[in-house]
């Protein structure tokens, strides 16, 4: 990935007050673009493919319970993107389960904005 590109992000999480707050924290970014905000999966799974994203930022803790399902359908998508889970409580099988789904990192909500942002940028430049 090239040094001047911006990091192209995808949000899914099924409360949009969230949704909301991480698209105006992370946007303030100028090396963030975000690409889309999601709750819904299959529209999820679908800018997935067609926006490109380099990281997907998601909640695994949906009201749905299919998280780890919505992990395991990004990662396949045929995108070479970084799952990024941002959750409020994670066990560690949970988090076992995501990752063996795809997930590349787990951070917690409680992390700041600086926090978030430098872990989007590790993981993209990782990749």
């Amino acid at each position: 990935m090239s040094v001047s590109k911006k990091i192209r992000v995808l949000i899914i999480d099924d409360h949009e007050l969230v949704r909301q707050e991480l698209v105006t924290n992370l946007g303030r970014d100028r090396g963030l673009e975000i690409v889309g905000d999601t709750g819904d999966p299959d529209e999820a799974t679908r800018w997935a493919k067609e926006r490109d994203p380099d990281v997907i930022v998601l909640d695994v803790r949906r009201e749905d319970k299919g998280g780890v399902e919505l992990v395991r359908r990004l990662s396949e998508s045929g995108n070479d993107c970084a799952v990024l889970i941002l959750t409020s409580y994670v066990s560690r099988d949970e988090w076992l389960e995501a990752e063996q789904a795809g997930a590349r990192a787990c951070v917690l909500k409680q992390i700041d904005s600086k926090g978030l942002v430098d872990k989007i940028k590790a993981l993209a430049h990782a990749f």
